[in-house]
């Protein structure tokens, strides 16, 4: 085996590493991505391989510069992933087999029950001579008799007065947004309001395009008076006030006070102009009366003007439907290209979709809907019981801010993020996987900068043990992070007392020390420390001490083999000065006799190089003008050169 570059001994500054997660969670693929390593100072056994966890985490690794003969085309493609890669953004399509599911969209269990497939079924049945194709474009004798039956019953069903279906929620929301404002008009959204509404505004007409933060009352009613302020035609009700917002955020798991902000909208806009499309995506099916969502529940089917109600959710199908009145309607299906220039939707998907809606109407899923409420309280209830997980709210390891006062909220939705540190939830999640629990860390720009998270989703046909074994991991993991911290806080402890001893020593140093210390800037910035892993000691923190005056005692003049310390010693900070004062020191480092004066300097070195590093972290055990500034800048040098321990 080749031999490999030691790293050096001191912790990362930006975070902190997690070791001994179960004994299962492979994050060495982290440690090597952090230069150097806290790994070397831990007294927990080694970690081992999770296949599971590897995988996930072998996405986040650099290709570039890849193989050679590579075309510059994939070369190019390969440096832009690289960039996801390095911000741990990177993402694979590929889903873990056999896992206990907490991440898919399947919140009903509709879909892995085969409820809806029986559903479909049933409806194929009453349809017997049912074709597998498609007609065409809506233009072009696409629609017919059953999509646009389909579409009045959904609307009817949501209680509204039309209906438009669209392939997906992504060319609904687009759609909607590229048509209905027109110039001049205002969209006024929540900043969390999702990726899909974020891409189909920036195609919109609108002049004016302002968020408001996230489920404040105070932000949008300031962002509404700034978008009546900036033109009379808004206080005069000839400009139209869209406001964008979601019936449940899908990365934050809580609910619009939708109530609210109509209140707000009707003081402000007395004309009417202030009109509302709510993303009710992850409400069908799971609020209100047989899953009508959440605008039916509140009574406000009169008040909002667009609903987007999303299939791929809660029913197991795929499309989305637009509810909205006639108008709106009519404007959608003449300007929306994707529309007209698409094929409708085959009778297969049409056909679930029914079925779906056939099981909700028949109040099949209502029982599923209460199912929910009860495992998501179970897990908040069990998570809150345990002493570890007090100890990680407090220490800002992980958090789950519903889980606060769960007991006053009447509806406890099926999303729960939990909070970490910046990157830490790739460690969470990686750990969950390790166990197969399916969960997947979230991160910008599907969430805020510096607000990323493990999203957890729960499903109907989990179960109560399911979740006593998510709580008991999640707790896992905040107990490896304040273990990891009180070692750090331990070995930290220790080596600032180093640091203070070698200021000492150092205050001594005389102009002839400095000297001896440039004179050995060749020698031990050019020496380069080998380790063969098959040969190394496993105690990891003495192979620094102990292969530096290895690698440096010979070309000081010393012959091959023999030592510069004593036996069981080395020239770090723990032998010091022993036995020399600062004068004698002194003396035998301006000798002309080699061994002695190297073996002065190369203590000397290693004290000051110590004190420099101790310098550079804001200590002030260095007294004042006692580093010589060139000489200071070649023990920079020296550091970055070679690892000299402690």
């Amino acid at each position: 085996m080749a031999p490999r570059r030691r790293r050096g001994l001191n912790p990362p500054a930006d975070h902190p590493v997690l070791v001994n997660l179960r004994n299962k969670l492979a994050i060495r693929w982290y440690l090597d991505s952090q230069s150097p390593s806290f790994l070397v100072h831990s007294t927990r056994p080694a970690i081992t391989s999770s296949k599971r966890s590897s995988s996930v985490m072998e996405t986040q690794k650099l290709r570039r510069p890849g193989p050679k003969g590579t075309s510059v085309f994939y070369r190019r493609l390969e440096d832009r992933l690289d960039k996801r890669r390095a911000e741990r953004r990177s993402h694979t399509h590929s889903k873990p087999s056999k896992t206990v599911d907490f991440s898919s969209t399947d919140f009903l269990s509709l879909s892995s029950s085969g409820l809806v497939r029986m559903a479909f079924f049933d409806e194929l049945a009453r349809h017997p001579g049912f074709h597998l194709r498609n007609d065409g474009a809506p233009m072009l004798h696409g629609d017919n008799s059953y999509i646009e039956t389909l579409e009045q019953e959904l609307a009817d069903f949501h209680g509204a007065e039309k209906g438009l279906m669209f392939s997906s929620s992504y060319d609904a929301s687009g759609a909607i947004y590229k048509v209905i404002p027109q110039d001049g008009d205002a969209i006024v959204f929540d900043e969390n309001v999702h990726a899909s509404f974020h891409d189909a505004m920036r195609n919109s007409p609108a002049s004016i395009r302002q968020s408001f933060s996230h489920n404040n009352l105070d932000s949008f009613r300031q962002v509404l008076t700034t978008v009546k302020e900036s033109d009379e035609d808004f206080v005069d009700g000839l400009r139209t006030v869209l406001i964008s917002i979601e019936s449940v955020y899908s990365m934050d798991g809580d609910v619009a006070p939708i109530e609210d902000m109509i209140r707000i909208a009707k003081e402000m806009f007395p004309f009417g102009n202030a009109q509302f499309v709510v993303d009710e995506a992850h409400s069908t099916g799971l609020i209100g009366e047989k899953g009508n969502g959440l605008v039916c529940a509140l009574g406000l089917e009169k008040e909002i003007a667009i609903r987007m109600h999303s299939f791929g959710t809660a029913l197991g199908c795929q499309g989305a439907v637009v509810l909205c009145n006639d108008t709106d309607r009519l404007m959608l299906a003449n300007y929306t290209r994707g529309l007209i220039y698409s094929t409708t939707p085959s009778f297969s998907t049409l056909a679930t979709i029914r079925g779906g809606y056939n099981l909700m109407k028949s109040g099949l899923t209502q029982e599923r809907q209460n199912r929910l409420q009860l495992l998501v309280r179970h897990f908040y209830s069990t998570l809150r019981a345990s002493p570890i997980w007090a100890a990680a709210r407090t220490a800002n390891i992980v958090s789950i801010p519903a889980a606060d006062n769960y007991e006053g909220i009447r509806f406890l939705t099926h999303v729960v993020p939990m909070c970490t540190r910046e990157k830490e939830n790739h460690l969470l999640a990686a750990h969950l996987q390790s166990a197969d629990y399916c969960a997947w860390p979230i991160d910008h720009p599907a969430v805020p900068q510096g607000q990323g998270r493990v999203r957890l989703v729960f499903h109907a046909a989990n179960t109560e043990a399911e979740v006593d074994v998510l709580v008991s991991l999640v707790c896992e993991f905040a107990q490896a992070v304040l273990d990891e911290e009180a070692a750090r806080a331990k070995f930290n402890c220790h080596h600032t007392a180093l640091h203070l001893e070698a200021a000492k020593k150092m205050a001594s140093f005389g102009r002839a020390d400095w000297d001896a210390l440039l004179q050995l800037k060749g020698l031990v910035v050019n020496a380069v420390t080998e380790i063969d892993p098959e040969a190394s000691s496993t105690d990891h923190t003495a192979l620094p001490e102990r292969m530096l005056p290895e690698a440096i005692h010979v070309m000081a003049g010393y012959p091959s083999g023999e030592s510069i310390s004593p036996p069981g010693s080395t020239p770090g900070l723990s032998t010091g000065l022993t036995g020399m004062s600062a004068s004698s020191m002194g003396e035998s480092m301006s000798s002309d006799e080699a061994a002695p004066g190297t073996k002065g300097k190369l203590e000397k070195a290693s004290f000051a190089l110590e004190a420099w590093k101790m310098q550079q972290s804001g200590e002030d055990g260095v007294q004042n003008g006692a580093v010589d500034l060139e000489a200071a800048a070649i023990l920079a040098e020296m550091a970055a050169g070679v690892s000299v321990g402690c």
